[in-house]
């Protein structure tokens, strides 16, 4: 038998007490007992990453928000734990919430990986096991990449800003941008302000959303566009710039993408 002090999940009509195989017994209160065994620990599914929308790239590093579910249908979650491996080296523990949402500012690299894991116990003190998620690298690639095609009227600004210290600016309606990468999360990185309007953006020639860079105060190295896949594959990401009225400015700092 276990016997393990717990309070109950928000929104539950028993009092606190302990639960056992024998199922839950409350407090000295007087509420009844109930008749309910949990022998099974929580589902747990694999956590995945994406590049963190809203987050500025750092000056060597790049936001990344790992994900992951669980649940329990006997006693529900008591805490999660998630790990964080980079390389070969040891596993730490990065979150012990029950958020399932952890944010990690990762350094790129082409040829180091990282990988995530996460576990759950549930309030009758049954563990998880462990489910690991892909390997994957975080790479950022500058506007000067060759990567990156332009069409239309841009230009180049040099600034200590900027991701690289440098981005490229237009005004004119249907200027854009394309970059042709292969990963599994991508994301547009770009600067945010009142100079700054409206661009389109497509992923693989399919759009996907207008993006409105417009805002109070001036933001650098910003991550205005997010996506992923399950896995990595050849991609294209294309900026549209809509030449708003007004405050037309639309700028391309870098791409993020996980590999």
């Amino acid at each position: 038998m276990y016997r393990v002090s717990l309070q109950p999940p928000p929104g539950s009509p028993y009092r606190r007490g302990y639960w056992s195989t024998g199922g839950f017994t409350a407090d000295s209160s007087g509420a009844s007992l109930i008749s309910v065994s949990d022998e099974a620990p929580p589902s747990v599914g694999t956590p995945t990453a994406v590049i963190q929308l809203g987050a500025s790239l750092g000056s060597s590093t790049v936001p990344v928000q790992v994900r992951w579910t669980a649940s329990d249908p006997g006693s529900n979650v008591m805490a999660d734990r998630l790990q964080q491996q980079s390389g070969n080296g040891a596993w730490t523990t990065v979150s012990t919430s029950v958020t399932r949402a952890a944010n990690r500012l990762l350094t790129p690299s082409t040829t180091t990986t990282y990988r995530f894991r996460a576990r759950a116990t549930d309030y009758a003190g049954n563990t998880s096991a462990d489910r690991t998620g892909p390997a994957f690298r975080v790479i950022r690639t500058q506007q000067t990449s060759a990567s990156v095609s332009w069409a239309g009227s841009w230009t180049t600004r040099t600034d200590g800003s900027p991701s690289g210290g440098s981005y490229r600016r237009t005004t004119a309606a249907g200027a854009s941008a394309r970059f042709a990468f292969t990963g599994r999360a991508v994301a547009w990185v770009a600067s945010t302000g009142p100079a700054y309007g409206k661009a389109r953006v497509y992923v693989d020639g399919a759009y996907r959303g207008t993006i409105d860079l417009h805002a109070a105060a001036t933001t650098w190295r910003r991550v205005v566009f997010s996506t992923a896949w399950t896995s990595s594959g050849s991609h294209s990401i294309r900026i549209v710039g809509e030449g708003t009225a007004g405050h037309p400015s639309v700028t391309v700092d870098a791409f993020a993408v996980l590999r």
